[in-house]
């Protein structure tokens, strides 16, 4: 287990590193569109993102080792942001799928206030798990894919008054 990992904004280095974890036979699986992605395909998604200012993508790593990458799809009408993320396969299990989706949840919020949403096939246990453990709950069912909500929660502060003895 690392003992701290650093979320940064995705880089042309990184192109490579999403594209074998995206076509990896489990990602396949459980992904929305389960169908090999041409690495020249690829690329050019991955250009147009990074310079796309309604996608974000994360980069979390811990020693300059990549471990995953989370996104954000924004949608800046209905202020909805929808996050998609994927671990390493080689780090898959481990429990870092927790800290990337929050640390970048974090690193996301600093700057937006958006509704948060993610879509998860029924099978894949593992990101319901994930994603209600972070706060999202079930939005609705369709088709076999479920619909997670996760609300911003606003706070504010006042000054305190005698009224509040």
């Amino acid at each position: 287990m690392v003992s701290y990992m650093n979320i940064r904004e995705a880089e042309d280095s990184d192109c490579i590193f999403i594209f074998n974890w995206r076509n990896d036979i489990d990602t396949k699986k459980m992904s929305l569109s389960n169908s090999k992605i041409p690495y020249d395909e690829h690329c050019a998604w991955f250009k147009e993102s990074l310079n796309n200012p309604l996608k974000l993508i994360y980069i979390g790593e811990s020693d300059n080792i990549r471990l995953g990458v989370c996104r954000f799809d924004l949608d800046k009408n209905n202020s909805v942001a929808e996050v998609s993320i994927n671990i390493n396969p080689i780090f898959r299990g481990k429990g870092y799928g927790k800290d990337l989706l929050i640390s970048s949840i974090d690193k996301f919020e600093k700057e937006n206030k958006f509704l948060l949403v993610a879509f998860v096939k029924k099978e894949n246990l593992a990101s319901q798990t994930l994603f209600e453990y972070v706060g999202f709950t079930l939005s609705s069912y369709h088709d076999g894919i479920i619909k997670y909500e996760r609300q911003v929660i606003k706070i504010s502060f006042r000054k305190v008054t005698a009224k509040d003895t």
